[in-house]
């Protein structure tokens, strides 16, 4: 099964690294094999680089601007570049549960990460949040309310 990641450009928290080493382990012990991230610096190129038993997919952006420089180091298949939010959805219809990693508690509304945690929510995505204290919300029923 396939895991995906969305997060924060300036990347996670101390705590926030532990919480997703420890999650990314438990889901590997289960039947998850594969990640895909967004090929960001920040969130996506931690997350990437943490996943060592995980068959790695980056899901790359047209815009450079943030874009990380894993391309041939440690990404095992690379989707053609798309636009922020398109690649995003994609990365959420191609995986099975989202992890979230906010650089703030709060919704925020011009944020990549939230957008596409809004999506998942929507088509009734599993997800994690990892907020920037470590905590994790689970939000895994139908209504992902």
């Amino acid at each position: 099964m396939r895991i995906g990641v969305t997060g924060t450009r300036w990347g996670m928290n101390k705590v926030q690294n532990l919480t997703i080493k420890r999650i990314l382990l438990d889901a590997y012990m289960g039947d998850y094999d594969e990640l895909h991230h967004g090929d960001c610096v920040g969130v996506d190129e931690q997350v990437a680089l943490m996943a060592h038993e995980y068959r790695v997919v980056a899901h790359p952006p047209i815009s450079t601007m943030w874009q990380s420089k894993l391309t041939a180091e440690r990404n095992d298949f690379v989707w053609p570049p798309k636009p922020f939010l398109e690649r995003n959805r994609d990365i959420v219809d191609v995986t099975h549960l989202l992890l979230v990693v906010p650089r703030y508690t709060h919704e925020e509304l011009r944020s990549g990460t939230w957008t596409t945690y809004r999506y998942a929510k929507e088509i009734h995505r599993p997800m994690k949040i990892i907020y920037p204290d470590g905590s994790v919300v689970n939000k895994t029923d139908k209504t992902n309310s």
